[in-house]
């Protein structure tokens, strides 16, 4: 059996063999150590412009002919050994790791050459990296002393490495840090859809760091919070179709078949009066939100803001919402979140919302009431209309979806 060198395609296939220009044809060894030998000297002396990584040996028959098969099974053996010499031979493990570090090496001195070229006054020539890096090939195939080697990697090489390596990976983590804070700027700037149009001209999206306040019967406020909540979730954002939206509930019961990855559910037991003390609320940000979040929330929504804040005996639940309005959407607008709470009542009709009380909060949050119709042609046996504003919105639901005790359906 005889060997050969061969010049490898795209792919990495054998294409050609390689002549050999003293005899001016193609090269042919009788073991495959000599087609080795033969390669490395070829690389190392310019005889032939080969490339070590472009050129592989292969046999071949009395015609000449690539043996692929042979070429296969020599491959498969030389893997197997491989793997054995590996595993149990220290001296093998070594050298192959200095390989490895070796090219790892020249990587990062290639990399740090194109950064000193790019930051140079004087620009050089496109060329002058491929110059730089031949010339070293051709510098580094010729013999050397050992004891130098060794003596130059320890004074020169390595200190420079340690400085390079340092300033590569300072350098890595601020331009990590500065995408990081460009994509959190970009987050901000989404619109959260609520699937709830506040305004008739309005689209059904809420800007981060404006807020919300609904008014009315609890069971209608459970029923179209619960509405927000899986719309929010379903939802994509328009400047992107992977970013997708994490929400914060604050409710009267977190029940275990709500649960879902982008959505943090805390129970009353968990987050009433939490703005009474100023260290309240963060406390439980850093408790019971942080561990569990995700990613940084798009949207807060509060079930029932007067609970968060019960204030003084007899005051006016508006007042105790506006002071959990501005707690809440101070924690919003700092984290990049919308805000949607509630003032839910035990009446189904209208409510009335005027008075100095509900001004305050008309000046810091869109304020809609939050009306039960239970009569209409639209209307069947069985059903009630949810209306929002002055018909700004509105969802026919069945009676019996108000005495339950939620529905929130994940996507």
């Amino acid at each position: 059996m005889k060997y050969t060198i061969c010049a490898k395609d795209e792919y990495g296939h054998p294409e050609k063999r390689v002549i050999d220009p003293d005899t001016n044809k193609p090269t042919e060894f009788d073991d495959h150590e000599s087609a080795n030998v033969w390669l490395i000297e070829a690389a190392r002396t310019g005889k032939v412009d080969v490339k070590l990584g472009g050129y592989s040996i292969e046999c071949i028959d009395e015609d000449g002919a690539i043996l692929e098969e042979v070429a296969q099974e020599d491959a498969e053996k030389a893997q197997e050994d491989a793997n054995r010499l590996i595993t149990e031979n220290e001296d093998v493990r070594q050298a192959v790791s200095t390989l490895i570090a070796s090219r790892q090496m020249y990587a990062v001195a290639v990399t740090e050459l194109e950064f000193i070229m790019e930051r140079l006054e004087k620009k050089a020539h496109p060329l002058t990296v491929d110059v730089f890096l031949q010339t070293a090939s051709n510098t580094a195939s010729e013999p050397f002393d050992e004891t130098i080697l060794f003596q130059g990697l320890i004074e020169t090489i390595f200190p420079w490495m340690q400085k390079v390596c340092k300033q590569h990976t300072e350098e890595e983590i601020k331009e990590r840090k500065t995408e990081q804070l460009e994509a959190e700027e970009r987050r901000k700037l989404v619109k959260v859809p609520i699937g709830v149009t506040l305004d008739k001209t309005e689209d059904p999206l809420l800007t981060k760091g404006r807020h919300v306040v609904f008014v009315g019967y609890r069971p209608a406020i459970r029923v179209l919070l619960d509405h927000i909540t899986n719309h929010v979730l379903a939802s994509r954002a328009d400047d992107h179709p992977q970013r997708l939206f994490t929400v914060i509930r604050l409710l009267q019961k977190a029940k275990k078949e709500d649960g879902h990855e982008r959505l943090i559910r805390l129970g009353e037991q968990d987050w009433a009066n939490c703005l009474v003390t100023s260290k309240g609320w963060m406390r439980i940000v850093g408790k019971d939100l942080l561990p569990q979040l995700p990613a940084m929330p798009d949207l807060l929504i509060c079930d029932d803001m007067p609970m968060a804040y019960e204030g003084f005996t007899g005051s006016h639940e508006a007042t105790r919402a506006n002071q959990a309005l501005k707690e809440f959407g101070r924690w919003c607008k700092s984290v990049g979140a919308a805000f949607v709470g509630a003032v839910p009542m035990g009446a189904d009709a209208a409510p009335l919302l005027t008075g100095s009380q509900w001004e305050v909060i008309k000046t810091h949050a869109v304020l809609r009431p939050v009306t039960v119709i239970r009569e209409g042609d639209d209307l069947k046996e069985g059903q009630c209309k949810i209306l929002v504003g002055r018909d700004a919105f509105s969802m026919v639901v069945d009676e019996d979806l108000l005495k339950s005790s939620g529905n929130i359906i994940l996507p």
